[in-house]
């Protein structure tokens, strides 16, 4: 019971130190940089999307 936290621990940790570790980079960096903002919409897009299904689908219950 103690290996799921543990994985999940491991993970992220692995996750986020490979991000630092890539954005740490000036090529990496200015790239995404460039690209936030398309970013952003997107994932803004996406999540209100999903938002308004959610609230669609709890409404014709």
């Amino acid at each position: 019971y103690y290996i799921v936290p543990l994985m999940s621990f491991l993970i992220d940790v692995s996750w986020y130190s490979l991000v630092a570790l890539v954005l740490s980079s000036a090529r990496p960096r200015s790239v995404y940089l460039r690209m936030k903002r398309k970013i952003d919409i997107v994932t803004a897009t996406v999540l209100g999307a999903l938002g308004l299904r959610l609230i669609a689908t709890s409404l014709s219950k």
